[in-house]
């Protein structure tokens, strides 16, 4: 059962932007959904910053939403737009929980974004899509899949397998346990105290990691490479334009 509270407030943003004053209209509500039985989470977030914290002992999914319109016109052209374009459905269907966002546009001159806070049990596994918007996901104990499309995305103390697909942004893992398979188009990928049999695929951005265990294997397109304290095999497929810096590696270096 699905139990929303509702928290509205108005907030008036007038900034000087080509001589037009911005109004800018937000409200809040927030989703729970009983978790006991729940055992996959999937979110289809389309844009706006999400933050989802793993909650160790929790049998509850919390969904807070913010949904942010504005508009050069009036107040009420900014409410008007977050009441019929903006929105977010939290359901559950047999033992799947379903998070699904929608920021519809057409021929509107408004513009809107919904960021999302959310914490649930840290052992359900995550099945993840985002369009825009920065990620941040930390303190889960479970195998997360995740596909993002542009802007920032962050992993923070996860214990479990990580799938992770990126359009464009930097990408940071810190703390990470887990086999970790990652294709990022275009950013900077960065991993730091991370454990694991770890497979990169970066098409544009630099490749960095330090403090590492397991084996490595890193096909890059344009950017640097740079691997310090890595205990285990590191293969470098393919570095089609940037500098490679290999330091303290334990196991076997191969290189093209």
């Amino acid at each position: 059962m699905i139990r929303i509270q509702f928290s509205l407030f108005t907030v008036i943003a007038c900034m000087l932007l080509t001589g037009c004053n911005i109004l800018t209209y937000e409200h809040e509500e927030t989703y729970m959904v009983d978790a006991t039985d729940i055992s996959g989470f999937s979110i289809n977030h389309d844009e706006g910053d999400v933050s989802i914290v793993g909650v160790e002992g929790s049998n509850e999914i919390h969904v807070t939403a913010v949904f942010t319109a504005w508009s050069d016109e009036s107040m009420d052209h900014a409410q008007s737009f977050s009441e019929r374009f903006l929105d977010v459905e939290l359901s559950v269907e047999e033992d799947q929980a379903n998070l699904t966002t929608s920021v519809k546009r057409g021929a509107e001159p408004e513009q809107g974004f919904i960021h999302l806070t959310i914490e649930m049990p840290n052992q359900i596994p995550l099945n993840y899509i985002q369009s825009e918007g920065q990620l941040k996901v930390e303190s889960m104990r479970s195998n997360l899949t995740i596909k993002h499309g542009t802007n920032q995305l962050s992993l923070y103390d996860v214990q479990g397998d990580v799938q992770i697909t990126d359009g464009a942004g930097d990408l940071l893992l810190e703390e990470v346990t887990g086999e970790i398979v990652i294709n990022n188009n275009a950013g900077t990928t960065k991993l730091t105290n991370t454990n694991g049999s770890t497979n990169i695929i970066a098409g544009s951005g630099h490749v960095d990691i330090a403090e590492h265990q397991g084996n490595v294997v890193i096909r890059s397109g344009v950017g640097n490479i740079a691997v310090n304290d890595v205990n285990g095999d590191v293969t470098i497929v393919e570095s089609r334009g940037g500098t490679s810096t290999i330091e303290a590696v334990t196991g076997t270096v191969t290189q093209p």
